[in-house]
């Protein structure tokens, strides 16, 4: 099974207590002191692995913390929480205190006083050079550490610490061979970066409040590493224009959410805060859906339009107004429901094509197989009209149709003008 990281801090401690009894007792305690406070979260772990570890701090037994007096009291074991096994050496974790606090006795702190006399019965973990181990000098020392490649810079070290409960149960294969940067750390805690752009972009406020702390402050450096944004300074509307935008580095949050819109349905509400920067042929608008609803408004308009115009002139413009707007069928806003008017222009194309085709014969049976063989498609592409308008969510865009009824043909020219009437009205 491969080690952990955990693991090699578990082993590293009890080995500081394995020295030569030939020529040296038997340690009173391992000090493990740690001035900054890097170490709490892997101290806090480590207390179900070894119930030799006592902690300094206030009284609390049964997680094995306490003052100064009552540690005094468990190394003589004079205490019954003292339970560790016989001839294990007790370790002592000192959070906020250094080596240097323990050597100047004089000046030593009053509540440390009782313990400093423990840095000569007792061995400190330390490096080979003396120091106190910090979090990145054991992962990167190769001298009694884990000799990983861990980047120097200070946003790799508060990643580190930001994802060090996470980093302890890594498998250190996993670690080794390449160089660890902050976006290694900050992929601990955030897997799926760009799921949690569109989360924070869907719900911003509770986002935050549900991500505080380390996930937060891992997001928002994942954020200004891939996409050069920070959500809490520049907010839902700047990563909305970048969306829009089309930059290459946002297309794959275009591509996550144009597959999987329906996990993040408020995103669009950010989404059409956005403006184009400009209107050309070298902009492409179809991220906008503020664009396309005002779109929709011009098709409206145009439809409208149409009522009460001669069929042919009202073909040509229905024409002009499938060559305009049709490509929007394309866009993603129109599978979203936010296109229906684009969506109901293509049946009334081809029911105005079909109705510009003569209709007739000298026989009613020559008519009825003119109907059967192509002329059917008009009744099924006006009663298509309402039903795309509907689907898209626009109701009320279109109500019964006598060219909608299958017992009865009133002809291309009626058939034509009644799922326009209904679009206008």
């Amino acid at each position: 099974m491969t080690a952990s990281v955990l693991d090699r801090i578990l082993e590293s401690l009890r080995a500081a207590a394995n020295i030569s009894r030939t020529y040296q007792a038997r340690p009173a305690a391992v000090l493990w002191t740690d001035h900054e406070g890097q170490w709490r979260g892997v101290a806090a772990r480590l207390r179900g692995l070894l119930p030799e570890l006592l902690t300094l701090g206030d009284f609390a037994p049964e997680e094995r913390r306490g003052p100064a007096i009552w540690i005094k009291c468990m190394l003589a074991r004079t205490l019954d929480e003292a339970d560790w096994p016989a001839g294990v050496v007790p370790i002592l974790y000192l959070p906020g205190v250094s080596r240097a606090d323990l050597r100047a006795i004089e000046t030593c702190p009053r509540e440390l006083q009782p313990l400093a006399e423990l840095q000569y019965r007792g061995l400190y973990w330390s490096q080979l050079n003396g120091r106190d181990w910090t979090v990145n000098a054991f992962l990167a020392s190769s001298r009694g550490g884990l000799a990983l490649d861990v980047a120097a810079d200070q946003a790799t070290q508060r990643a580190l610490l930001r994802a060090l409960d996470l980093l302890l149960d890594t498998p250190l294969e996993d670690l080794r061979g390449r160089r660890l940067e902050a976006t290694d750390f900050d992929a601990l805690l955030s897997a799926d970066p760009v799921r949690d752009l569109l989360t924070w972009m869907n719900d911003p406020e509770g986002t935050v409040a549900a991500w505080q702390g380390a996930r937060w402050d891992a997001f928002r450096s994942r954020c200004q590493a891939d996409w050069k944004l920070d959500p809490e300074a520049d907010g839902v509307l700047v990563a909305a224009e970048r969306i829009s935008a089309g930059r290459p580095e946002w297309a794959l949050v275009w591509e996550r959410y144009r597959v999987g819109w329906r996990a993040f349905p408020r995103v669009i509400e950010r989404l059409k805060l956005a403006s184009p920067p400009r209107r050309d042929l070298f902009t492409d608008l179809s991220r906008y859906p503020g664009v396309n609803a005002e779109a929709e408004d011009r098709l409206r308009s145009g439809l409208a339009a149409l009522a009460g115009l001669e069929a042919s002139e009202e073909a040509s413009k229905l024409m002009a107004l499938e060559q305009a707007h049709g490509p929007r069928r394309q866009w993603l806003w129109a599978e979203m429901g936010q296109a229906p008017l684009a969506l109901a222009l293509e049946p009334l194309t081809r029911l105005a094509a079909l109705a510009a085709r003569p209709f007739g014969g000298l026989r009613l049976e020559d008519m009825a197989g003119a109907y059967r063989d192509e002329f059917w498609r008009v009744d099924a592409a006006a009663r298509e009209v309402p039903g795309r308008v509907l689907a898209g969510g626009r109701r009320g865009a279109g109500g019964a149709c006598p060219g909608a009824d299958p017992g009865r043909h009133p002809g291309p020219e009626r058939g034509a003008r009644c799922p326009l009437r209904a679009l206008a009205g």
